[in-house]
């Protein structure tokens, strides 16, 4: 979330790739077993972890990174809001 955002405002390139990476890792993590959420290891059903990363996902959405254009993360975005 921290990087998406300082990405939002600015930041470098470096910044904006490394948010890039992360938010395509949590995508990666979720279409594991999708419908499940996240959790601190790996993908789950972890209510807080997964809000958090809902939210930083979003930010990254925010920042136009170039991952949240993709069909993996559509996919998430749709199976996540049921």
């Amino acid at each position: 979330m921290a990087l998406s955002e300082a990405t939002i405002f600015g930041s470098s390139p470096t910044t904006r790739r490394n948010a890039n990476r992360l938010a395509e890792f949590l995508i990666d993590q979720y279409l594991k077993n999708p419908g499940e959420g996240w959790n601190y290891t790996t993908s789950g059903s972890d209510f807080s972890v997964s809000g958090w990363v809902s939210l930083g996902l979003k930010s990254a959405k925010s920042a136009d990174l170039a991952i949240m254009k993709s069909v993996k993360s559509k996919t998430v975005f749709d199976q996540y809001k049921k």
